[in-house]
């Protein structure tokens, strides 16, 4: 995929293309595979007989059966995005309402191309803004590899990574949060506050841990406009989270994806020796290879880039099993660690090196079997929002 040779790199145009490019690859391989479930549409929000949104689900697709079980967090953002701005409402078919709307940015640009309230056309629109976000997301990578005098074809890895394949198959906001949080990594590199700062609000708007990639790269970088679009992604993010607290009551546990250091990973070990959700353990070894090419090769760690992609997978240390040993669960928690990790590597300019960093590493992902959401422990486990 390289070209040493070349004086000139693509522009912008060649980026995007390569990028939809990537997308259009995505949206096949999901679209035949969800269209093989039997459920139609419906099947691409994850619903289950005994989801939280089943109320919402019968009401929406009267007549028609639920796949068994608890199904998936697709259908609590599909509950969100019928009425964003009646929370009470929406809180009813959520699990952990004020958990889950702390994530709004997906279940509100779905809204804005569906104001209506839900059905297929809901569910068309919130695939749309998922696929938005691999165009973005691969268009962010893109970006990267071109500005080191790379190919603008590795803008079609991005949508191609197992976790935006999976999170436009069950429509969850992990591609959004990755695509964002890359664009506005693009935009500091070049110190641009301006876009930086709307970039890195949007992003934590949409998964709250990718500001964890912000505070790295700002720590590596200490320039002001990197630690302005920190400060302003963490004052929404502070923000938003008052105004849910103050306004949606509930009792009970809220976050239970978060545990204590290390114990998550060594549960999730023993799962996998078990021969359960081995793809999980290759999706983890994949990340951990790529990170370590990342950050850790002469000093890579020491770059902005690369600090980003250390603080981004600090996050694992803390979370529970059930966000690291399920296949599906996994990919996602991982999405903005490969996707940051992979801009580290791609950013090192072709034919030397960076102050402190490696040789070029250029990694291969490979396109992952799109698989049923429906079926298998999945389907039975606690669903996951991370």
């Amino acid at each position: 995929m390289e070209a040493p040779g070349r004086s000139h790199a693509p522009g912008p145009p060649q980026v995007v293309v390569w990028a939809l490019i990537g997308t259009a690859v995505c949206a096949a391989l999901i679209l035949s595979a969800g269209s093989r479930s039997g459920f139609g549409l419906k099947t691409f929000v994850t619903p289950g007989v005994d989801g939280p949104a089943v109320a919402v689900m019968h009401r929406d697709f009267p007549g028609q059966t639920l796949p068994l079980g608890i199904g998936h967090d697709g259908q609590q953002f599909y509950a969100i995005a019928r009425q964003p701005m009646h929370w009470h409402a929406a809180a009813a078919s959520l699990d952990r309402p004020r958990y889950r709307l702390e994530r709004p940015l997906y279940p509100w640009l779905a809204w804005l191309l569906h104001p209506g309230g839900g059905g297929p056309g809901l569910v068309v629109a919130l695939l749309a803004v998922g696929a938005a976000a691999l165009a973005l997301g691969g268009t962010a990578l893109g970006t990267f590899a071109v500005q080191a005098g790379r190919s603008a074809r590795w803008a079609v890895l991005f949508p191609l990574l197992p976790g935006a394949m999976i999170a436009l198959r069950i429509s969850t906001a992990d591609t959004l949060a990755a695509a964002l949080l890359l664009a506005a990594l693009a935009a500091l590199e070049r110190r641009r506050g301006g876009p930086a700062l709307a970039l890195a609000v949007a992003a934590v708007l949409a998964k709250e841990i990718t500001l964890l990639a912000l505070v790295g790269y700002a720590l590596a970088a200490r320039r002001r406009e990197a630690w302005v679009a920190v400060a302003g992604a963490g004052a929404a993010l502070g923000a938003w989270y008052g105004a849910v607290l103050a306004s949606v009551p509930t009792t009970g546990p809220q976050v239970v994806e978060l545990t204590w250091p290390f114990v998550g990973l060594a549960h999730s070990l023993r799962w996998w020796q078990t021969g359960q959700d081995r793809d999980a353990a290759l999706l983890t070894v994949a990340t951990a290879l790529i990170v370590v090419s990342a950050a850790g090769l002469r000093g890579g760690w020491r770059t902005p880039l690369g600090a980003a992609t250390l603080a981004a997978a600090s996050a694992l240390v803390v979370l529970h099993w059930n966000a690291v040993e399920l296949t599906f669960n996994s990919a996602r928690t991982l999405l903005p660690v490969d996707a940051v990790a992979l801009a580290a590597v791609l950013s090192r300019p072709v034919g030397r090196t960076q102050a402190g960093a490696g040789p070029d590493a250029a990694p291969s992902v490979a396109a992952p079997t799109a698989a049923e959401p429906d079926s298998g422990r999945l389907v039975g486990a606690d669903p996951s929002p991370t």
